[in-house]
């Protein structure tokens, strides 16, 4: 990349790469004092949502509803009523005289895969696109640096031509997102599955300790056979909670 020619592209006027997850990298590509943010996310964690929108105010949050359903209110208040998902009537139909075949479908629009961050700081806006999701594991904050590795590009210009509100409603001719958008409220009777809930909690942990126990694979050949033996090695114990087992094996031989 150092001895590659980069052009930016209109109508921003300055750029910069984020390589996430690695040592001497900035992990969180935004500026303190952010005055309005929007965020596009499948995934979510309500620690960054929070550590985000510490600053400013008119925050908005585009996601999917499954992913929408696990925030909590707390997780929903920076954004107020500014929580969308994508709209059903933003899919082409027949009717509209367009073949809707090779078009998504509402289901196929729950699995929103966009990542996009727009920060408006005075005149201008920062809008970082990539393949980090709004989560800790991809940014991390100032106390939990992100374990991901993403990769990232930020790019400055005029808030009037690419910030928030530009996104949303379109400027100089050219639309916005808002119209394919529509408002998320959670239905009525939605009950948060806690025992799913505390599950995906003990297993994010687990991950967590494989992650940080850095392994190390040595391939050693027995003595007595053709064959060889596969261990798995770390510094320190690997502690998991109660009732969690893990196995692995080669990926080029079955489980049994």
């Amino acid at each position: 990349l150092e001895r590659v020619e980069w052009d930016c592209p209109e109508p921003f006027e300055h750029f910069e790469f984020f390589p996430l997850g690695f040592e001497g990298y900035d992990s969180y590509p935004l500026k303190d004092d952010v005055q309005r943010l929007l965020i596009v996310s499948p995934f979510l964690s309500e620690s960054l949502l929070a550590y985000a929108t510490r600053d400013g105010n008119k925050h908005v949050l585009i996601s999917s509803p499954p992913d929408l359903l696990e925030l909590s209110k707390a997780g929903q208040k920076p954004f107020g009523e500014q929580i969308y998902t994508l709209a059903a009537q933003s899919i082409p139909s027949e009717e509209d005289g367009q073949s809707a075949e090779n078009h998504p479908t509402q289901e196929d629009l729950y699995g929103l895969h966009a990542k996009i961050l727009i920060a408006d700081y005075g005149w201008d806006s920062v809008v970082v696109v990539g393949s980090a999701n709004a989560t800790i594991a991809a940014y991390g904050n100032e106390k939990d640096p992100g374990r991901n590795i993403e990769f990232c590009v930020a790019l400055t210009g005029k808030k009037s031509l690419c910030g928030v509100e530009a996104c949303l409603n379109g400027t100089d001719g050219v639309s916005g997102i808002h119209g394919v958008l529509q408002k998320w409220s959670p239905p009525e009777d939605f009950v948060p599955d806690e025992i799913e809930k505390k599950l995906e909690k003990e297993l994010q942990n687990v991950t967590d300790e494989l992650i940080n126990a850095a392994l190390e694979a040595e391939l050693s050949k027995k003595e007595t056979e053709s064959a060889y033996c596969l261990r798995l090695l770390s510094k320190d114990p690997v502690t998991f909670g109660q009732n969690v087992s893990v196995s692995c094996w080669p990926a080029s031989l079955s489980a049994e």
